[in-house]
């Protein structure tokens, strides 16, 4: 029984084992799989709304609410997903999140998210907010959407501003250009 392979590359024939052989094929398979994907267009998520919850000690919660956009037409089977919402250059919320529906080819879902922050880490943005009373706000929303289909979890990544100017402690809701935000 011969365990050895032989290969010619560029007139010179190499002698392969059983590792040389378990490589290459190793070496295709990775390469079939980076390419797999590349027909798949990428959903977009919208950042919509943001709900203030009530405190639990040092604890802050939200209700984040995203506009999840299926562009390709086959079903976008989400089993999970992460997210995380900086403003102005500084990380103030977070969460997780594994009860999503299926969204269908060229269709979108609206999904509501609950997401925590650290109260140090928020007093951080109002301190920087009332040193530097900028009336636009800007955010950066950053969600790992993990697919039932594919193992490695794709980031999108939403930027944009919050106008700041027009609210006034009698406004529930401001406008993100894509939706509202505000807290009850």
């Amino acid at each position: 029984m011969d365990m050895f392979r032989y290969m010619k590359i560029k007139g010179e024939t190499l002698l392969l084992g059983a590792r040389g052989t378990l490589l290459w094929l190793a070496i295709l398979l990775l390469s079939a799989c980076a390419t797999y994907n590349l027909g798949r267009e990428a959903p977009e998520i919208h950042l919509t709304n943001i709900q203030i919850l009530p405190r639990d000690g040092l604890e802050q919660r939200f209700l984040i609410d995203l506009n999840i956009i299926n562009p390709g037409a086959s079903n976008l089977s989400i089993s999970g997903l992460s997210y995380s919402l900086v403003l102005n250059g500084r990380k103030v919320a977070s969460g997780v999140s594994g009860r999503l529906t299926t969204i269908p080819g060229f269709g979108e879902s609206r999904v509501r998210l609950q997401a925590s922050t650290n109260l140090i880490s928020s007093l951080r943005v109002v301190t920087d907010l009332l040193r530097n009373p900028e009336p636009v706000v800007e955010y950066e929303l950053v969600t790992k959407i993990r697919s039932t289909w594919w193992p490695i979890p794709l980031e999108i990544t939403e930027q944009g501003s919050i106008d700041l100017g027009g609210y006034s402690s009698s406004a529930k809701k401001f406008s993100t250009g894509k939706g509202t935000v505000g807290g009850e």
